[in-house]
């Protein structure tokens, strides 16, 4: 009997529990579908609207800067390049047996400017040239960006030994070069062939060629050398052909670059040189001349507009918008006030009264037939009188 009180019947879960568990088994094996939410409306706001993904894009436009600074970029430019040629008589020493890559006090002079100029912080594209130089003359050709070139000639004038310098004539300038005739500042002394035959000079047409063919053979002489100097003939310093820590490579540096001929070129008779070297006497002729503009004409050109004297000589079609031609016409005069007294008519006549009278070719044709007819009037009288004078004479 107390084996029987001990052992207690088992407990039954109730029914409600099972059958939460039976459908919390069929819901693991086979979940619901997800339901979806009612979008939530909130009254009085605009609903956003859905973003349209566009495939083709439209092209970005480029403007003629954007054209411009591409090139630039691709020629390894940061600006334009210009050329300037100039020459003149100096009166600095210079020494008899001068060899070609000797420095003399002229070359000096200029590799000094050119070291100013290129220290400057607002030149972009470093100055470079070629001087060539005599006794007496010489001619200089220089090539940089605008700032590098003003600041050259400001240089030249403001020197201490510009007083040495006399006749500065200027020779030719060529904006927005395609490339550097040197890559470098360079001097070369020599003397020229002199100029057997006479050089006439009655007509600027005969000026104009005599400065073209110096110009030429100037440019002859540059085109030799740097065809020489990859050769053993000539040679240059290579430390002064590029600029250190510089951002463009093609930049070189005007410095200690001289032409160091061979002995076997210099004692040659028949070098080419000589003969690619203008005449004094063609120079004799240049910078005496009135037609040749002086360099310090273009020297003051820099910084300032030109001003033009006539709209209607320079610029076709003639700005109207812009420029009042008509402002010393007399303008229309509007009725603004009632009249007076009398009626339409009157007022009409009274206002035609007041006009000044018209200027009109019809009046000014019948002004001179009117006049025409009383002088031919006039003459038919005294024809006239002097018949009767004559009858009398005879009687």
């Amino acid at each position: 009997m107390e084996e029987n009180k001990e052992q207690k019947p088992p407990q039954h879960e109730p029914v409600e529990e099972r059958k939460a568990s039976k459908e919390d088994k069929e819901k693991t094996e086979n979940p619901p579908a997800a339901v979806e939410k009612p979008a939530k409306t909130s009254y009085g706001r605009k609903k956003r609207k859905p973003k349209i993904t566009i495939g083709v894009r439209e092209p970005i436009r480029k403007t003629i800067y954007d054209i411009l600074l591409e090139n630039l970029k691709f020629s390894g430019r940061k600006t334009f390049i210009h050329r300037l040629i100039y020459a003149g008589i100096h009166t600095f020493p210079i020494e008899q047996n001068c060899k070609f890559d000797t420095a003399t006090p002229i070359t000096k002079f200029f590799r000094n400017i050119i070291n100013k100029t290129n220290n400057s912080v607002y030149v972009l594209e470093k100055m470079t040239g070629f001087l060539v130089y005599y006794d007496m003359h010489f001619i200089h050709l220089v090539e940089g960006d605008e700032d590098a070139l003003g600041i050259h000639l400001r240089l030249l004038y403001e020197s201490e030994d510009f007083d040495k310098i006399e006749k500065l004539k200027l020779f030719a300038v060529v904006n927005h070069i395609h490339a550097r005739m040197m890559t470098d500042w360079l001097f070369y002394y020599g003397t020229p062939r002199k100029c057997v035959a006479t050089i006439d000079i009655s007509t600027g047409e005969d000026l104009a060629m005599v400065l073209y063919i110096c110009i030429q053979k100037v440019l002859k002489l540059i085109i030799q050398i740097s065809s020489q100097m990859s050769q053993s003939d000539i040679l240059v310093d290579p430390s002064s052909l590029r600029i250190r820590g510089s951002d463009t490579e093609n930049v070189p540096r005007a410095s200690r670059s001289s032409i160091t001929v061979t002995a076997s070129n210099i004692h040659n008779r028949n070098n080419p040189m000589k003969g690619l070297l203008p005449e004094v006497e063609q120079l004799d002729i240049l910078l005496p001349s009135e037609w040749i503009p002086e360099l310090v004409e273009y020297k003051n050109s820099y910084g300032r507009y030109v001003v033009r004297a006539s709209y209607k000589d320079q610029v076709w079609p003639i700005p109207s918008d812009f420029i009042p031609y008509d402002i010393f016409d007399t303008g229309y005069r509007m009725v603004i006030e009632f009249p007076k007294s009398g009626t339409k008519k009157e007022h009409v006549a009274r206002r035609k009264s007041e006009q000044p009278p018209e200027d009109d070719g019809k009046n000014r044709k019948q002004a001179e037939l009117e006049e025409e007819e009383k002088e031919d009037e006039e003459e038919d009288d005294e024809e006239e009188d002097d018949d009767l004078d004559e009858k009398e004479f005879t009687k």
